[in-house]
């Protein structure tokens, strides 16, 4: 059986608000600038869905198909239902294998690496509220902590700590 590759995967987690979905998106423009293929995987807290009433989709989740998929032949999207636990950590190899780097955002659970986006929440950093595995903080306020700091415009020096980190070749 042959074995899947597993691309290199960071977290990006913080308070809602915090600058998550910039610092993402900035991150992934200059990677596919550099000709790398970026994963993401938004992990969202509520339910959501693909399948609307009346599409074919949808009568297909209704008849029962625990997966639905649909392409145009360059895109494609996947629903599955039934997956308890199946984390982003699990899914990535099988979903994101043509990936250089998977992208998670909003996930403070698993064991994989994540970087904190501290915003003007007043609430603590996670990071000092017992989230595990926070390897460094984007924040543009002065903050002590014994963590790599990265202001939240810095990109370029942040994909350069990701990539010692995590092996991915810019």
């Amino acid at each position: 059986m042959a074995t899947t590759k597993f691309p290199p995967l960071i977290a990006f987690t913080g308070r809602s608000g915090s600058g998550k979905t910039t610092i993402i998106e900035k991150l992934t423009a200059l990677c596919a600038g550099r000709g790398l293929r970026v994963g993401i995987v938004k992990h969202m807290r509520h339910e959501f869905d693909i399948d609307h009433p009346g599409k074919d989709t949808y009568r297909y989740m209704s008849s029962g198909a625990a997966v639905r998929s649909i392409t145009n032949g360059t895109s494609i999207a996947i629903m599955a239902d039934g997956i308890d636990g199946l984390s982003p950590l699990d899914a990535a190899p099988h979903l994101f294998a043509a990936c250089d780097l998977v992208i998670i955002e909003g996930q403070k659970e698993g064991a994989y690496p994540k970087i904190e986006v501290i915003g003007d929440s007043t609430e603590a950093p996670l990071h000092l509220s017992g989230v595990e595995n926070i390897v460094a903080l984007a924040c543009d306020r002065d903050i002590e902590t014994s963590l790599p700091l990265f202001r939240r415009d810095d990109i370029v020096p942040l994909l350069n700590f990701i990539s010692r980190l995590t092996g991915l070749t810019p």
